[in-house]
């Protein structure tokens, strides 16, 4: 290994990857070793949650439609005491006798009645039903959800009724279960959903998107977690109306409470609304914008029993796995999460979340404790707020003025009880988060070295921490925060190489900058750089002579030399299954060897 020295050198390149997934393969014999993956496939009631994005009565706050669900819920569950008013709001909700009543306006397209009260809401009932229409064809049809079974003669018939409600103030609808379905042995029930005739144009379909999704997961799982089905109901909403918007406004509580667990249901905010961007990350992240992931987080989540079990989380462990190729964990997926959780807002980079830097003010994860690396060393802390089960807590490293210039040395120890992933994310001086790093993390213990060069270019670093609870979780049962420790010191910096890519969220035709950033301290010498791409236990590597053979490129290291490769590519044929693939670097130095397995840490872990 090199001595180290004052003598620093930091070199930077890139290598730009076009993937085009159409036309006559060049890799045609790694074609044909690949292998197929195989993608596997209360009485509860449900609210939706809708901000209306207008200005009240003050001039000043936005106006917001409150949710029943958590009356409906705890009624049904027998959790806490409801009051007078919430009592009486559960048993109207619930209430149907009257409802026969109603003037029924059919579909012509699908099993489905809207119900309305009389001619004044007539033009209403036919915008609720067409919108429900849509929901359909696109929920059912294109996304592949189930359909909604029959309600057992429910108000006349068996198809879906829609009924359009005077609902008290500020509830926008909810959907309720009818009875089981009594043609399989699922947990599979038919449901009814209600919509309030006060909503506002701009909020409409929204509110039928987010009802019809769940009676499509009541056609599912009827005993699934009601936190999962107000993920996945707000999740359906922004992904069947994108240009809406509508779940911004639910983000502030989601994240201000990054330590709550994933299954947390509040009854005082709408963090559970708000955790569904936690979809939007699986799908832009393992499936390239296909809802399909979701559906199959569902179908995940079938049981027999009136009990939830297996539940979203034990669904997850199975569903990750595949869409990665076999390559991430749950775990694995959280700790991307906790990254794309913090890069959002003022710290977006254009390069996570669709629409993240669209968030609204207020809408960053909230830190847990600040740091500043002017101060000295050695600097300790515990958080506040220590995470619950798969909960995250965060920790900014302040470097004001890049204070801190020499190593700084991050000493990690966690709870035993539980396991742990720790995320390294560098600010630079455009204030968008840029780059993240993975702690490796053995014994609920581990450390990253911030380097000097690292120092030199960030304002500030954020330590994502997530307690990844263990095996043997179920949401029925566990509910436990757990504390750990950081520690800054003083370090010796070590040579180091970091990569990640820059990618475009979704298209046809997929574009990959892969950057690598070495910083190498010891005597100048030459270095040889490889870089391999691994399919299926297969090594192709990406530098090749006019005979193919592989040959690395050599780098003169000097002070401030930098160097970009030529641009590579190569072609993939539209293929129906998911490649993963995994990048591996090696570095050549004199008679001394850095190997380096690429962390796939905001590297896209496929090809579809």
């Amino acid at each position: 290994m090199f001595e180290t020295s004052n003598w620093k050198n930091r070199l930077s390149f890139g290598i730009k990857v076009n993937t085009v997934l159409s036309g006559e393969a060049r890799m045609t014999g790694v074609i044909q070793r690949m292998k197929c993956l195989i993608i596997v496939l209360m009485m509860v009631s449900m609210v939706v949650m809708l901000t209306q994005n207008v200005i009240a009565d003050n001039g000043t706050e936005p106006v917001i439609w409150r949710s029943g669900t958590s009356l409906i819920e705890r009624y049904h569950r027998n959790i806490g005491e409801l009051t007078h008013e919430e009592k009486l709001f559960v048993r109207n909700a619930l209430d149907t006798s009257k409802r026969d009543e109603l003037i029924i306006l059919k579909s012509d397209k699908f099993p489905l009645w809207v119900h309305y009260e009389s001619e004044e809401f007539q033009e209403l009932a036919e915008h609720v039903l067409a919108i429900t229409e849509e929901c359909w064809e696109v929920q059912v049809y294109e996304w592949g959800f189930r359909e909604p079974p029959p309600d057992c003669g429910m108000h006349g018939s068996d198809d879906l009724d829609v009924f359009i409600l005077d609902l008290p103030t500020g509830i926008g609808g909810y959907a309720a279960f009818a009875c089981y379905d009594e043609s399989t042995p699922e947990t599979s029930a038919a449901s009814f959903i209600a919509i309030s005739d006060s909503l506002p144009e701009a909020f409409l379909r929204s509110a039928v998107a987010h009802e019809f999704n769940h009676v499509l997961q009541n056609a599912t799982d009827y005993w699934e977690s009601i936190t999962f089905k107000e993920y996945t109901s707000t999740w359906a909403m922004e992904w069947m109306y994108p240009e809406d918007d509508q779940y911004f406004m639910y983000l502030r509580a989601y994240q201000r409470n990054p330590h709550w667990a994933m299954h947390e249901f509040s009854f005082t905010n709408t963090y559970q609304y708000g955790a569904g961007i936690y979809l939007h990350f699986l799908c832009e992240y393992y499936a390239g914008g296909d809802p399909s992931i979701v559906v199959d987080i569902w179908e995940a989540c079938i049981q027999y029993e009136h009990y939830n079990d297996p539940d979203f989380i034990q669904a997850m462990r199975e569903v990750i796995p595949q869409y990665s190729g076999g390559m991430d964990t749950f775990e694995d997926a959280l700790a991307e999460y906790a990254g794309w959780r913090v890069i959002t807002s003022s710290r977006d980079d254009g390069k996570h979340f669709a629409d993240g830097g669209l968030w609204p003010p207020g809408a960053e994860v909230v830190m847990d404790t600040v740091l500043d690396l002017s101060e000295p060393m050695p600097q300790t802390m515990t958080p506040v707020n220590p995470p619950y089960d798969f909960g995250f807590s965060y920790v900014q490293l302040f470097n004001p003025g890049n204070a801190s210039s020499d190593a700084v040395l991050i000493d990690f120890e966690g709870d035993t009880d539980v396991d742990w992933v720790v995320m390294v994310m560098e600010c630079l001086d455009d204030h968008a988060m840029h780059i993240k790093h993975r702690m490796e993390i053995q014994n609920s213990a581990g450390h990253f070295q911030l380097t000097p060069a690292m120092l030199n270019n960030s304002d500030q670093i954020v330590i994502g921490v997530v307690n990844v609870s263990h095996d043997e979780f179920h949401t029925n049962t566990s509910k436990d925060p757990r504390s750990y420790q950081v520690t800054l010191r003083e370090a010796v910096p070590d040579t180091a190489l970091r990569v990640w890519t820059d990618r475009p969220m979704t298209g046809p035709d997929m574009e990959y900058v892969l950057n690598i950033e070495m910083e190498y301290y010891g005597e100048p010498d030459d270095i040889d750089f490889w870089l391999f791409l691994e399919v299926y236990g297969m090594y192709f590597s990406l530098f090749n002579d006019v005979d193919g053979i592989p040959v690395p490129i050599q780098i003169p290291v000097v002070d401030a030399f930098t160097v970009t490769t030529p641009v590579l590519s190569f072609e993939l044929p539209q293929l129906d299954e998911m490649i993963p693939v995994r990048w591996h670097a090696a570095l050549l130095a004199g008679q001394s060897v850095f190997d380096y397995t690429i962390n796939r840490n905001n590297l896209l872990p496929m090809f579809r």
